[in-house]
């Protein structure tokens, strides 16, 4: 297989960030959900099956696959030994999310050897992950003045988010987060011209529009981090100076999603994060199998069109809790020791990136949603770069 060929997969997966969920085969099957970005990493994956010789290169001495090949072991030890009553299908199901889950890690090698190959200049990288948030951000403009209301897709599984950006992932949280990151990376790119300012805007912009809380914190925490690395603490008061009158100003129309005091979500989420821990207390060890959250949460007696319907039934509002309830407290550190050895091995571009997402995921199951992990595996192949708009 050509590294030409691999390329324009890469290149494929980057254009999967802007279908999103909206990518979605219809496939018909009970808790299996298909995405174009799924087969597309899948085609990574057979590419490389013709340079499996550079792939034992690239990864043998390779950190971060070493730790991130812990964390799988247990997570299929906790399969195989799960407490959880399933028929064979639901166990099937279970194992296939963490066959997702270490697909979507055939980024990180693909990134970094087309890179060395010098097939794809990291630079444009960057700017092809700025332009993922400029499309979303379009769609989203276009979502929010044609379709506001996700109301009439509950019986899809949705939440009924009303006047708020979505655009393709149909959750303005999620959204938030990619707009985020997208903003992050024009901010990086290494020529800010009128036409790069005016992208960091539209997409701040849009941002605002999801009212979305945890991408707020997730924003200022980014920042914070940057100021305090970088020592201009200047930084940190202007993002929120910015934030504070951009939230002043945004307009509040009916419905509960546009209300930034809202309590229901936190009660939402608060439900969610008791039931995790009660899994934990309950199965210590290994967790109750990873990725078995819906049956399991059947076994804890929940009502059949939560666990069952709910796009968020197979998860936690808090993607550590979604690990330790799942893999249990050996999953947990061998987790947390893999985000370390991401964290330290890193530059100041993807540790900024990586706090945001880290930060994010503790009010949704955001570090295994398909799209951030797609991310995440790009920010670690690029994890050298060195913008010279930010000396390091």
């Amino acid at each position: 297989m050509s590294n030409k060929f691999l390329k324009y997969l890469f290149y494929l997966s980057l254009f999967s960030l802007i279908l999103g969920p909206l990518g979605k085969v219809p496939l018909g099957v009970p808790y299996i959900n298909i995405y174009f970005s799924d087969l597309v990493i899948a085609a990574i994956g057979i590419a490389w099956l013709s340079k499996l010789p550079q792939l034992r290169s690239l990864l043998k001495e390779d950190k971060i696959f070493r730790y991130f090949s812990y964390f799988v072991a247990v997570c299929l030890l906790s399969l195989i030994f799960t407490p959880t009553s399933m028929l064979f299908y639901e166990k099937g199901v279970s194992a296939l999310y963490l066959l997702r889950v270490i697909a979507y890690f055939m980024i990180y090698p693909t990134v970094v050897y087309l890179t060395r190959e010098k097939e794809i200049k990291i630079a444009d990288i960057i700017k092809y992950l700025g332009i993922v948030g400029c499309c979303v951000a379009v769609i989203g403009w276009m979502q929010y003045f044609l379709y506001p209301d996700l109301r009439n897709l509950f019986y899809l599984g949705w939440d009924p988010h009303l006047m708020r950006i979505f655009s393709t992932f149909f959750d303005p949280n999620f959204l938030g987060l990619i707009l985020l990151l997208s903003l992050i990376a024009l901010f990086f790119r290494q020529k800010a011209s009128i036409f790069v300012w005016f992208a960091r805007i539209f997409v701040f912009m849009t941002l605002l529009f999801t009212y979305s809380r945890s991408s707020y914190l997730a924003l200022i925490c980014s920042a914070l981090f940057y100021s305090t690395a970088r020592r201009k603490f200047l930084a940190i008061i202007a993002v929120l100076v910015i934030l504070l009158f951009s939230i002043l100003l945004l307009p509040r129309p009916s419905g509960e999603g546009v209300k930034l005091e809202r309590v229901f979500s936190i009660e939402q989420r608060i439900d969610s994060w008791k039931l995790a821990i009660t899994m934990f207390k309950d199965h210590p060890l290994l967790g109750v199998g990873f990725n078995t959250i819906r049956f399991a949460k059947r076994e804890y007696g929940l009502p059949q069109d939560f666990w069952r319907e709910s796009h968020s039934g197979a998860g936690f509002e808090n993607s550590y809790l979604f690990v330790g309830a799942t893999a249990g407290i050996i999953g947990f550190i061998a987790y947390i020791f893999f985000l370390w050895q991401c964290f330290r091995n890193s530059g100041l571009f993807t540790r900024i990136s990586l706090v945001a997402i880290m930060v994010h995921s503790f009010f949704l199951n955001t570090l295994f949603f398909p799209w951030v992990m797609l991310w995440m595996w790009v920010l670690l192949g690029i994890r050298d770069y060195k913008s010279p708009f930010f000396r390091q």
